[in-house]
C-alpha cells in the first residue's frame, strides 16, 4: 500500500510474489527464472515476499549450427552492472542445482562489458583461472581438454570433497586429458613442483 489523498488515505498498488513448486512464499533472497524466451532475469524480493526488482542477468541464442550460446550478467543489489570484478554469489538454480538447494557460495568474474567468463582458463591480474560452462570458478585438481574445464578430480573444501588416487590422475591422462592444479583458497593456478596429498599417499 502507499499513502494518498483518497477518503481512507491509503490506496492499493500491484505487489508481486513468487511461490515456488513446494508452495512457499519466496522471502529475502535473489530468484533467477527463465521465460519462455530464454531470457534470464533475477528477481530480488524483501522480507515479506514483496518483489523490490527485475533484472535481465542472461539470454539464449541459438547459433547458426544449432549450438546456443547463453550470455550472463549480473548486477548487485542497487542495480549496478558488475564489470571486470570478482562476484561471489549463489549459483542460480541452471547453474548448479546442488549449490542452489544447499545455498553454497561460489566465485564468478565478470568482464569489462559486464558478461562473466565461461568455458575457459583465463589470465586476470597476472594469475591464470579456471572457470566451467556456467562461469563457476572450479579449484583444486582438475582435468582440462582443449584450454577448457572438464571435470574436478580432487577438491577437499567442505562443501565438495572430492577425493582422487593416484590411478585416477594416470586414467585422466590417458585419456587426452590435462591435469591442472588451482588453489583452493585463492583459485589461482599453481606451478612448479608441489606435494599433493591424494586419497592413497602424499605425491610431488
Amino acid at each position: 500500500y502507499e499513502e494518498d489523498d483518497s477518503d481512507d488515505g491509503y490506496s492499493v498498488r500491484n505487489r508481486w510474489f513468487y511461490f515456488g513448486n513446494n508452495g512457499k512464499k519466496t522471502v529475502d533472497k535473489d530468484l533467477r527464472l527463465k521465460n519462455a524466451e530464454g531470457k534470464e532475469y533475477r528477481y530480488g524480493f524483501d522480507e515479506y515476499g514483496v518483489m523490490l526488482s527485475q533484472k535481465l542477468i542472461s539470454t539464449t541464442t541459438t547459433n547458426s549450427d544449432g549450438t546456443t550460446t547463453t550470455t550472463t550478467k549480473y548486477y548487485d543489489n542497487k542495480g549496478t552492472l558488475n564489470k571486470a570484478k570478482w562476484i561471489e554469489k549463489v549459483p542460480s538454480k541452471s547453474q548448479s542445482e546442488d549449490d542452489y538447494d544447499n545455498d553454497i557460495k561460489r566465485k564468478f568474474y565478470s568482464q569489462k562489458n559486464g558478461n562473466l567468463v565461461k568455458n575457459e582458463i583465463k589470465k586476470i591480474d597476472g594469475k591464470w583461472y579456471c572457470f566451467d560452462f556456467d562461469g563457476i570458478m572450479r579449484v583444486g585438481l582438475v582435468a582440462v581438454k582443449d584450454g577448457k574445464y572438464a571435470y574436478t578430480l580432487q577438491n577437499t573444501n567442505e562443501n565438495d570433497d572430492i577425493w582422487a588416487d593416484a590411478e585416477d590422475l594416470v586414467q585422466a591422462k590417458e585419456n587426452g586429458y590435462i591435469i591442472m592444479l588451482f588453489d583452493e583458497k585463492t583459485g589461482a593456478r599453481k606451478t612448479g613442483k608441489v606435494t599433493i596429498e591424494l586419497n592413497d599417499d602424499k605425491y610431488i
